[in-house]
């Protein structure tokens, strides 16, 4: 027998205000790295060799940052992805989460 779905919700984080706060770091650096290039690309050179190059900028990412940028990266993956989808029908209520859990509630079991 079919179960009649009365009421079904997705829950995503859209909120505008939570992705600027997520986002700014990335955009700060990308203005600070713009900054960087513009200076280096209008006749600066550190060596006074006359090349002009841009790896004496960005030098060597330590093992702490490299840890931090995929804690970051996977942290914006999570919350891209993440959605909580609850669906309630005659029987019994489904709570999923894309990772975490998956639960079946029956109503007769709700006091």
């Amino acid at each position: 027998m079919k179960r009649a779905i009365r009421f079904k919700e997705t829950q995503k984080f859209t909120q505008w205000w939570l992705w600027l706060i997520i986002l700014a770091p990335i955009i700060l650096v990308f203005f600070n790295f713009l900054g960087i290039i513009l200076y280096v690309f209008s006749g600066y050179t550190p060596d006074d060799s006359g090349n002009v190059s841009v790896s004496w900028v960005s030098g060597r990412l330590s093992i702490v940052q490299f840890i931090c940028v995929l804690v970051y990266v996977a942290t914006i993956l999570f919350l891209a992805l993440s959605k909580l989808k609850v669906s309630v029908s005659d029987k019994d209520i489904k709570i999923r989460h894309l990772l975490f859990f998956s639960k079946v509630i029956n109503l007769n079991e709700i006091v």
